[in-house]
């Protein structure tokens, strides 16, 4: 009866990604879409077996970055993103490595990344808080505080919103919500799995399966991945409607 389950999950999880994938090609196929890698940095890989990970903020980034960090002490393995390879290692790694990358619902992330950097800052993102909050704050709040804009402590949604929408996605290093192809390059890349958010932790242990570290790793089971949702219609209700449609 478990393998029964567990073939059934797997076959879903193979019918939504083929479906996922298509959607690409034709997204791909009628937009001019960008070559080359973006930082070399944002990829984590594993030397043996080859495994390739495009990491996007906000999108289990931090649970994924412990999975890679502990399956590199299991191996002895020093090198942890791709920019620590040469060229041929670099190829090898496009060409012959397990590729994958997860995304997630695009309305959900956008409001992830600004409760993460502008609500609840934590001390490491003070820097980010005081570079984007000051920046946001003197181009898109008329009249603002003396104090707001010198400390951009205090970022209203719409202010993040209008920002983004105007020229925030693919300024500098935003990588907290720059787009899926500005980071991961989908379209050129040859992604071996593109999972969902919204469908952790079975996406992500099918990923480390297909892989071939599932018997030394498993993604962690926890329900906490959806918060974010419950705070949708708060946020984006105070924002014009034509911003999202």
């Amino acid at each position: 009866m478990l393998l029964f389950q567990r073939d059934k999950l797997s076959t879903g999880i193979e019918k939504r990604q083929r479906k996922l994938k298509r959607s690409l090609s034709d997204y791909c196929r009628v937009n001019n879409h960008k070559q080359g890698l973006p930082s070399l940095y944002r990829f984590q890989v594993i030397e043996s077996p080859p495994i390739f990970f495009c990491m996007v903020p906000k999108v289990a980034s931090r649970q994924w970055r412990d999975i890679f960090k502990q399956l590199r002490l299991r191996k002895e393995q020093l090198r942890a993103n791709l920019d620590q390879y040469n060229t041929t290692g670099i190829c090898n790694y496009l060409t012959k490595s397990y590729k994958f990358m997860f995304v997630r619902e695009p309305f959900e992330r956008l409001l992830s990344a600004y409760r993460d950097k502008f609500v609840f800052t934590r001390p490491v993102d003070r820097h980010l808080l005081e570079l984007y909050g000051r920046k946001i704050i003197r181009d898109f709040r008329p009249n603002a505080t003396q104090q707001a804009l010198r400390t951009g402590h205090d970022v209203t949604f719409p202010e993040f919103i209008e920002y983004i929408l105007k020229n925030g996605i693919h300024e500098g290093l935003n990588w907290y919500w720059n787009t899926y192809e500005d980071q991961c390059r989908p379209c050129s890349v040859q992604y071996d799995f593109i999972g969902r958010f919204e469908y952790l932790p079975n996406n992500a242990n099918y990923v480390l399966k297909k892989a071939g570290v599932y018997n030394l790793i498993e993604f962690p089971n926890e329900y906490y991945y959806s918060r974010t949702r419950e705070g949708l219609l708060k946020y984006y209700s105070q924002t014009p409607l034509e911003w999202i449609v």
